[in-house]
């Protein structure tokens, strides 16, 4: 089984902007399915943080509800999670958002000031919104800002690339890292990247393109297990 300190879960392609530096490229017409997420906690019994992230995750709730109901039905310890939204969401849509939070809220078990999350992005490539009332009442809202604050942060990957504007180059695609402990077949994972398709990477700043270019393999023809063992860098040794 996999512990895992951030397993970063793309639960949609879809996005309802289209921002000249986002470092995903184009959108998709694609939603992480059910079949998806319960293949993924099939194979893990620890998170220290899901985070949420797109596209934009308030275009996908379902899939946020149907996150938390696979890890309570496959028993697995939540301690935090942390998503950002661009805040253009209509408000019945922030509502359902809200609620979905809620309720997975009510399942971690470590929640931290600042670690568990709902950010919204007001960066200059986000045209600056008013945030939903119903966000303000959550307890786990940053009211800071989340987002680039200047050309010098973004990352050169996905659209950034396309119109030279990124400078920051992301970090290779290369293999997970592990702590081996005392049982192998138990691993500790640093970060687990799984995208709307199943396909599975070591970081999440990268383009849709690239991840599926260089993905380690796709949950629905392995486990998580499988494909993360195969491919591992060992950091330490207890």
């Amino acid at each position: 089984m996999l512990s895992v300190s951030n397993l970063i879960l793309e639960v949609t392609r879809r996005c309802n902007m289209r921002c000249d530096h986002c470092l995903r490229g184009s959108a998709q017409r694609l939603d992480m399915s059910r079949e998806v997420i319960d293949k993924v906690f099939q194979s893990v019994e620890y998170v220290s943080t899901i985070t949420f992230t797109g596209g934009e995750p308030t275009l996908a709730v379902s899939v946020i509800e149907q996150v938390t109901e696979s890890a309570r039905g496959h028993r697995v310890d939540i301690g935090n999670f942390w998503v950002a939204t661009n805040g253009k969401t209509k408000p019945a849509a922030a509502r359902r958002f809200a609620l979905a939070l809620l309720d997975l809220y009510s399942s971690i078990t470590e929640p931290q000031e600042g670690i568990t999350a709902l950010a919204v992005s007001g960066d200059a490539w986000h045209e600056l919104t008013e945030v939903p009332d119903v966000y303000k009442g959550l307890s786990f809202f940053q009211a800071k800002r989340h987002g680039p604050e200047d050309v010098d942060q973004v990352i050169n990957t996905g659209r950034a690339l396309q119109n030279g504007i990124g400078s920051r180059e992301p970090k290779p695609l290369g293999p997970f890292e592990i702590d081996y402990h005392d049982d192998p077949d138990h691993l500790q994972v640093d970060t687990i990247y799984v995208a709307a398709n199943g396909n599975v990477v070591s970081d999440c700043d990268r383009s849709f393109k690239d991840i599926d270019a260089a993905t380690r393999g796709n949950v629905l023809r392995e486990t998580l297990q499988e494909i993360v063992a195969r491919d591992v860098k060992v950091t330490s040794e207890a």
